[in-house]
């Protein structure tokens, strides 16, 4: 009796999975749940706007007291709000979360690829009509999207928030463009973490090692920016100011960071270098940003070689190889 033979590789794998032309809409879509459907996710969303939080604490006192200050004519503490750099408020919010922006990066793409590399799943997804464009693409879609969700919901609800509260203390006046800058600002930022991601999940079959790996270069490219910050600062202790060194080559030292790139261009667009809340100098902890941003001659060409960089080198890891034993 004759029995025909029965292909059981993967070739023939995929007709469930896309039955349209957009192979990279599944993917994505996928990858895009899975992620916003973790509860990390929410909660170091929120955490990534402490910042903001902290600010309209500290605004709501401030403006109490300058009600009761105008009655007194105490100047100086009924002037607080008129005396507030929004724009550097948000510096100070998009600075401070980037290190979160570090976490959900992880937590979104970490296994993006070395989850499939592990179960051998390149086999399936590559089959037709998946390509490896598809498929690549799919999985930085998925990661860009979660990251774009993280970053703007933060910034736009604190942006929303002040301008119906504060306009009268020139929340919009003083930058017209402030919305139009923080969606560019949040676009560049998640589409740089996603492509370092996705570029290290490439490298490797186990997340957790993505992600070890990916936390490790955050860290240690901080721990050079605050050398570097520390070396460039002159205290003079007679009278307690601060003089930081804002030569060109400190500049770029400063912004090679993961988070120092994203605060750089933060900076350049922005016009700013402080948190933005005129309180005594060293309050409001932004020594960290006293250094002027680097030029935007360094800073745009790094982010695109790595961005790009990172995906070309996700592209070239991914490969169906078939496992015959």
């Amino acid at each position: 009796m004759k029995r025909s033979i029965f292909d059981l590789s993967y070739r023939n794998y995929g007709a469930a999975l896309v039955e349209h032309d957009h192979a990279w809409l599944p993917i994505a879509r996928h990858v895009f749940l899975t992620t916003i459907k973790k509860k990390a996710f929410w909660i170091l969303t929120g955490f990534s706007g402490w910042f903001y939080a902290v600010t309209l604490i500290i605004v709501f006192v401030m403006e109490q007291i300058a009600q009761s200050a105008r009655q007194r004519g105490a100047g100086e503490a009924a002037n607080f709000l008129d005396r507030i750099e929004w724009k550097g408020v948000f510096l100070g919010g998009i600075g401070t979360a980037q290190m979160f922006f570090c976490f959900v990066a992880i937590l979104a793409g970490a296994g993006a690829i070395a989850a499939d590399n592990r179960a051998n799943a390149l086999l399936a997804y590559l089959s037709k009509p998946c390509t490896k464009s598809d498929y690549v693409f799919g999985k930085w879609l998925g990661i860009f999207l979660s990251l774009m969700v993280f970053s703007l919901l933060p910034n736009l609800i604190f942006y929303f928030y002040g301008a119906l509260s504060y306009h009268s203390y020139g929340f919009l006046s003083q930058d017209k463009l402030m919305f139009f800058k923080l969606v560019l600002l949040c676009m560049v930022s998640s589409a740089f973490y996603t492509s370092l991601i996705l570029g290290i999940s490439s490298v490797f079959n186990l997340g957790r090692n993505a992600g070890a790996t990916m936390a490790a270069v955050y860290f240690l490219g901080f721990f050079f920016t605050v050398m570097v910050q520390s070396s460039s600062m002159q205290i003079d202790f007679s009278n307690g100011s601060v003089k930081v060194n804002n030569s060109v080559p400190i500049r770029m030292a400063f912004h090679s960071s993961v988070d120092g790139l994203v605060l750089s261009l933060a900076k350049n667009m922005t016009g700013s270098t402080v948190g933005g809340l005129p309180l005594p100098q060293g309050a409001t902890g932004n020594q960290p940003m006293g250094i002027s941003a680097a030029p935007l001659a360094y800073t745009i060409p790094v982010l695109a070689l790595v961005s790009f960089g990172m995906t070309g080198l996700a592209w070239k890891r991914v490969r169906a190889v078939e496992v015959i034993g």
